[in-house]
């Protein structure tokens, strides 16, 4: 580590233990700034950046100190190899620093304070974070060297514009919250957006000036390997948006600041309690680690079906959509839980709780009396199950059930049907509720006898009278969503999934 003697303005090289204590200066590079070349040369005294070279020396020399450190002429940033080095150590650098001098050079301390701190360009940039957090102590100084106040004095004004609740207990914040307060800054080169914030994440990683947003995506991967925090997936993008599960810069988490750690079970398991008889045993999660390798991430997480839950959603397409409960998270307030939407598509992998990969859902067509009990069935029976098509009477199953097995869009739509309206493959199996006698099942069946024979027929389940259930309400819902699955699996065991039948679950 070089540093500069304050009242020689000579550089000194010093290894570990040996290094003494120095100032440090935090500041923005403007034009022509000295740099380490310059200084050895001798033709940094001419610049114009020479000057702040003096005022930090000054200072620092003011407030007893032999040494100080500045990034400009410190560095020898023609060598690749130190350069790395530099940045890699830099938050250390300045951590261990006895005093941070944070030098605002479009600040003037005869006017309002505050006011131009909230302006300055120094909360502007990537690299002032580490410098703002990692010192214990930083003291602020006008374009004239004058003490404007401290990190401490300022606090209010600075998390104002920051939006760092605490300048000094910030290292307990999730990832997602400490990413939210660099979507609002820039670096000159792009990869910086990520070296800026290795120190604020404990980690290290070679510098590859050149490769883009590759970076960011790098620098994710290494905190995903010393961490088990989820919200590093609490980024925002357009919900039309395919992408990657990691973020393409900081500014994807912009709207992130809200993100908090959260140790109580999420207020979300009570909404399922009428479709599960544990909803907590249902969410539970095992502590799977999150691991990337070169077929994609692997992440273990609370996979619910959301049309069981009460959610305003417009879901574009027929693909079935889930929710990936990130845990031990909230959002804002208790009552909000952040998650992942995920579209059913060719490249999504599910696993089940067994360690097994779940197929694709299994097609069918609910025939119900009500559109209470049909949504609370509809969403018990997912994932394993996706309800293309509500029928509610048994005129309905006449004139629509022909056309659905047969691969078709029914001929009159009702906008309002809370099937998934995935017509694009027929149903495997119809399903009826308790509503439908012998004679109506005999009529719509008999609607159907032209399309239901080779490879078009599917089985029909119909309940056991003879088993007895709840009344009609939310258990009556839970008891037949359990049956209807114990009945799909024994026909898949049984090899009669694919044929034309009646059977009673």
């Amino acid at each position: 580590m070089r540093l500069l003697n304050t009242r020689t303005l000579t550089l000194h090289t010093f290894f570990d233990k040996t290094v003494p204590d120095y100032a440090i200066l935090s500041h923005r590079w403007e034009d022509e700034e000295v740099t380490f070349q310059d200084l050895q040369s001798g033709r940094g005294s001419g610049m114009p950046g020479y000057a702040k070279i003096e005022g930090c020396c000054a200072q620092a020399k003011s407030d007893g100190w032999e040494y100080a450190w500045i990034d400009a002429c410190c560095i020898d940033k023609s060598s690749s190899a130190e350069l790395s080095e530099a940045i890699n150590s830099m938050f250390k650098w300045y951590k261990n620093s006895r005093v941070c001098y944070a030098y605002l050079s479009d600040v003037d301390g005869k006017e309002d304070i505050p006011k131009q701190l909230r302006r300055s360009a120094w909360l502007t940039r990537g690299w002032t974070l580490q410098e703002l957090l990692a010192p214990e102590t930083v003291v602020f100084f006008d374009r004239n060297w004058a003490d404007i106040g401290s990190k401490s004095s300022l606090e209010d004004v600075i998390s104002n514009v920051t939006r760092i609740r605490d300048l000094f207990a910030w290292k307990e914040c999730c990832v997602a919250e400490k990413m939210s307060w660099a979507s609002l800054r820039h670096t000159t080169r792009v990869e910086d957006e990520a070296y800026c914030l290795m120190g604020l994440f404990d980690v290290n990683m070679p510098l590859l000036y050149g490769e883009g947003r590759k970076a960011f995506q790098r620098l994710q991967l290494e905190i995903l390997k010393s961490s088990d925090d989820d919200s590093l997936f609490c980024w925002y993008a357009h919900y039309h948006t395919r992408g990657d599960m990691l973020a393409s810069s900081p500014a994807a988490f912009k709207l992130s600041s809200s993100i908090r750690h959260y140790s109580r079970k999420d207020s979300i398991l009570n909404s399922m309690s009428d479709l599960y008889r544990d909803p907590r045993e249902y969410f539970h999660r095992k502590a799977y680690p999150t691991t990337s390798s070169n077929k994609g991430l692997h992440i273990s997480l609370f996979l619910i079906p959301i049309l069981a839950l009460d959610l305003n959603l417009q879901v574009a397409g027929p693909e079935i959509v889930y929710v990936a409960l990130l845990q031990g998270l909230e959002h804002g307030t208790k009552d909000h839980s952040p998650a992942i939407l995920l579209r059913r598509e060719s490249f999504l992998v599910l696993i089940n709780s067994k360690g097994r990969e779940m197929a694709n859902p299994l097609r069918i067509v609910l025939c119900g009396k009500t559109p209470q009990i049909a949504t609370a069935v509809k969403a018990g029976l997912q994932p394993e199950c996706e309800v293309i098509h509500v029928i509610l009477s048994t005129s309905a199953g006449v004139s629509e059930l022909p056309k659905l097995l047969a691969g078709q869009t029914p001929s009159t739509q009702d906008p309002e049907n809370i099937g998934t309206k995935n017509y694009s493959q027929a149903p495997q199996a119809v399903v009826l509720g308790g509503g439908y006698d012998d004679e109506a099942v005999k009529t719509i069946r008999k609607a159907c006898e032209s399309v239901s024979s080779g490879e078009k027929g599917v089985p029909w389940l119909r309940p056991d009278s003879s088993i007895p259930v709840p009344p009609l309400g939310p258990k009556y819902g839970a008891a037949m969503v359990s049956r209807v699955k114990t009945a799909l699996r024994e026909l898949e065991e049984e090899g009669r999934a694919k044929g034309d039948g009646v059977y009673f679950f």
